[in-house]
This record gives C-alpha cells, sequence and structure tokens, in this order.
C-alpha cells in the first residue's frame, strides 16, 4: 500500500472512531482542522465511510450555515443485506452438518442465523422460508455416533488452552477402558468426530473418536504447540478419518465408470490421466488401506487396483472375506 493510500486509511478510521462517538455530531469544519484537508477531500471520505455500510448522518449547528455529521449508533458494516439464496444456503449448511458436526456446533449455527435473519426484510424471510423447504438431504443409512457434550467443550478449551488432558477411552467403544495423557490440538467433524492429538511421552499423533472418550479431564499443564501443525493438511495426508503413513495408490478407471469419475474426486491430492481407449489412471497419495479398499467396492467393476501391492492384497483379502460370509 503506498503511503498516500495509507494516509487516507488512517484518516477515514479515525473519522469513523470520531464520528461515532460525537453524539451531537461534528463540525465539517472541525473535521478539516483536524486532519489538514480540504472540505472536498472530508466530504469524499464521508462517501466512503456511507459506502462501507455506515449511517452518515447530518445535523444542524447552532452557529448558522455550519454542517455536523455523526454515524448512526448501531450502523455499519455488520447491517449488510442479506439475500434468500443465501439465508436458505446457511439453513441447508446446517442441516447437513446435524449429521456430521456435534449438537453444539449446529446449536450455535442455528442461534447465529436467526439473529441473522432477524435484521432482513419481510421479503427476504419469506423468500427464504420458500427455498428451504423446497431442498432437503436424503437420510443417510447408518447409526449416528453421539459424543458427549461434556467432553467436547474440555477439548475445546484444551484445545484453545494448549492444556494437557487426561483421557480415558475404549477403542472401539467396547475394548477396555485406558488412560492416556495427551496434547489436544484439533477436531475433526464426519460422520464420526475425532480428536487429533499428539502423545506427551512417545510424540506420537493420534485420532481418539469421540463417541469412545469415557472422560477427559484438565492436568493443569501446560504445553507448546507444535508451530507447524495444520489440521488441514493433517487431515489430507489420509483417506477418510485414517491417517497411516501415505502411499502411492493407482487406480485404473474403466470406461463405465468414466461418467461418474468426471464428477467424482477420489482424493483432494489427486491426478487423471486419460487413455485412448477411453480409460483413465488416477493417481494420489493418502494413508487408511482399509477405508480406500471400503470405497473402492462402491465402483464395482468400474475400478482396478494397480498399485501398491498392499492395496491389492488388502482388497483381495476384503473380497474373500466378502464371498465366504455368502458361503
Amino acid at each position: 500500500m503506498s503511503a498516500a493510500r495509507n494516509v487516507q486509511l488512517l484518516r477515514i478510521l479515525g473519522m469513523i472512531r470520531d464520528l461515532s462517538a460525537a453524539r451531537t455530531g461534528v463540525a465539517i469544519q472541525d473535521l478539516r482542522d483536524r486532519y489538514g484537508v480540504t472540505r472536498r477531500t472530508i466530504e469524499r471520505d464521508l462517501q466512503a465511510i456511507a459506502d462501507a455500510g455506515y449511517t452518515v448522518e447530518s445535523l444542524n449547528d447552532p452557529e448558522p450555515g455550519k454542517i455536523r455529521k455523526r454515524i448512526l449508533a448501531g450502523s455499519g458494516g455488520l447491517n449488510l443485506p442479506v439475500t434468500a439464496t443465501e439465508l436458505a444456503a446457511a439453513r441447508a449448511g446446517i442441516k447437513a452438518l446435524e449429521r456430521e458436526a456435534p449438537a453444539s456446533i449446529t446449536a450455535s449455527l442455528k442461534m447465529l442465523v436467526n439473529r441473522l435473519e432477524e435484521t432482513q426484510t419481510m421479503a427476504v424471510t419469506v423468500d427464504a422460508d420458500a427455498l428451504a423447504e423446497a431442498q432437503s438431504f436424503l437420510p443417510r443409512p447408518g447409526a449416528i455416533p453421539i459424543a458427549d457434550a461434556a467432553v467436547l467443550d474440555t477439548l475445546k478449551t484444551a484445545i484453545l488452552r494448549c492444556e494437557r488432558l487426561s483421557i480415558t477411552y475404549r477403542k472401539e467403544g467396547v475394548g477396555p477402558a485406558r488412560e492416556y495423557l495427551a496434547e489436544p490440538y484439533g477436531l475433526l467433524y464426519g460422520a464420526k468426530s475425532y480428536l487429533v492429538w499428539r502423545g506427551v511421552e512417545d510424540r506420537k499423533w493420534r485420532k481418539f473418536a469421540l463417541p469412545h472418550m469415557d472422560r477427559a479431564e484438565p492436568t493443569g499443564e501446560t504445553f507448546e504447540r507444535a508451530p507447524s501443525f495444520n489440521i488441514a493438511e493433517f487431515a489430507a495426508d489420509g483417506f477418510g478419518v485414517y491417517r497411516d503413513e501415505p502411499f502411492e495408490v493407482v487406480l485404473r478407471v474403466l470406461p463405465e465408470g468414466m461418467g461418474r469419475l468426471s464428477h467424482h474426486s477420489f482424493h483432494p491430492s489427486q491426478t487423471v490421466e486419460p487413455t485412448p481407449n477411453g480409460e483413465a489412471i488416477v493417481r494420489f497419495m493418502a494413508g487408511g488401506l482399509l477405508e480406500i479398499c471400503w470405497h473402492l467396492f462402491t465402483w464395482g467393476n468400474a475400478v482396478q487396483v494397480k498399485e501398491p501391492k498392499e492395496l491389492i492384497a488388502a482388497y483381495t483379502s476384503l473380497l474373500d472375506q466378502a464371498q465366504h460370509s455368502l458361503a
């Protein structure tokens, strides 16, 4: 930003402060004197402030011929209009999250959207209602894992404070309870929600399914958060919730699967190489043999596994198990 632009920005921010704090307004002449600019410059700045969403009022000055200015209390960028499409999209997003995120997340979003709706016109609200009624989601089969709300609140607080936790966890929800000393780093939401944490002693990264936690208590000990940690990158290294050591996956998508491939992504890191015979080679880096296999089952005979050997062996083994279960 140039020096002139920086001076203008600081002047406008100062004027917003001045005009918001003055109940009886500020005379334009006083603004000119304070900031050392012309009346025309002040008028341009006032227009820029109005364009930003603030309501600038004109008041009569006790001295004839003078005008005072002030910003109406409560006006500003937070009162920007919202369209019916945006409101309906927010409601749809909440519905989608109800199957994926803890209840506290969706409840907070509902409250936020409700406050947003209260500031909109009746026409926008009515149109948003109509759009919301015209769209829904297909129910997804399977049980919905539920995380304990108190445990989730404790985890969020510990993540913000960088505080170590004592956690009681049951593997798969049915195994014997074990105690862990964990440094909590983040939360992953999906069909099942997870805590991402690091072991205090072995420094290994792990994930715990929130529904399988019996207890999470702060220890009073803090830790220094690893500056290189990024939860989005952590999640991207795996396939779904699994995060083994990433390996290169090579798939051959046959002609009958090309239509689905055109609007499908196996993994954010994937590359697609079309072949002359109407097929495609898909490559991506990910960990999680089992979940990759489970996903490939949904493709039927439209996909062949080419690499690595470990994935081929796991896929073949699961197919054999499925055949034996039908015998």
